[in-house]
């Protein structure tokens, strides 16, 4: 099978055309590139074959070799004009106009969905080893490794732990001779927390639960608290709620309700 630009070959017999000669093609079409059926090629003779180069044609070239002539094609080669080229650029644009916007929702709710799963985890887990243990466990916001971050603002890191000498720094070695056992930690993602008490006011940086499962706070204290969370490119919001019995409950705006 020829390709669409191999030569194309057909066997043609010219029996009183002397041997000597060089032809050349005359009455073909450029793009023809074969012989046609029931049809003679005419070609022009050259007779000064061995003092002059046979003179060029615009015409496909003819070369005879064991009574067999071969007729070489112009080779065509496909691909995209520069006006196909900027119509897809344009539709390439709208289609990702129209995406954009999306993604940044469907990103936003992920990262407040994820800040949100890690928080109630982490305060479900610091009750639990409360209980189980039956040992104080704490739940802060942090800075480095010490509960003396903004209460006001749990976003840079928190973590729950096993305070076992109430300084309210997770320390090495303090704890049974090992070190203060971490069930959770979080050093923040792409969203902003805030923290408030039924109030307003700022919430407690550190939650203690005690044996009992209930949170160890002062008495002054506005409850239930609420932990905000929002995304930092986006509007998507939603609210972690926790009483002083260590419930919690989580409301997302644009649906949801705690109350």
């Amino acid at each position: 099978m020829n390709g669409p630009c191999e030569p194309t070959r057909r066997s043609v017999e010219f029996n009183t055309i002397p041997e000597s000669t060089t032809y050349v093609t005359g009455g073909l079409p450029a793009t023809q590139g074969v012989v046609a059926p029931g049809r003679t090629p005419q070609f022009e003779t050259n007779a000064s074959f061995n003092a002059t180069p046979a003179v060029r044609s615009p015409w496909p070239r003819a070369r005879k070799f064991d009574r067999t002539w071969y007729l070489i094609p112009r080779c065509r080669v496909d691909g995209f004009t520069l006006i196909e080229l900027a119509i897809a650029v344009v539709i390439v644009g709208v289609l990702a106009g129209f995406a954009f916007p999306a993604f940044q929702r469907f990103s936003a709710s992920n990262t407040v969905r994820q800040g949100i799963d890690d928080l109630t985890n982490g305060f479900l887990t610091a009750r639990t080893m409360a209980v189980t243990d039956g040992r104080p466990v704490t739940i802060c916001a942090l800075d480095g490794d010490s509960c003396s971050g903004d209460p006001a603002d749990w976003t840079q890191a928190w973590a729950s732990f096993k305070d076992c000498d109430g300084d309210g720094t997770i320390d090495p070695g303090t704890c049974d001779g090992g070190p203060e056992p971490v069930y959770a930690r979080s050093d923040g993602n792409n969203a902003n927390w805030t923290a408030v008490d039924d109030n307003g006011n700022a919430a407690p940086a550190t939650f203690v639960f005690l044996s009992s499962g209930m949170i160890s706070v002062p008495a002054s204290e506005d409850w239930p608290v609420r932990f905000a969370l929002s995304a930092k490119h986006g509007t998507y919001t939603s609210t972690v709620f926790v009483n002083q019995l260590g419930r919690i409950c989580v409301e997302i705006r644009q649906g949801g309700n705690c109350g």
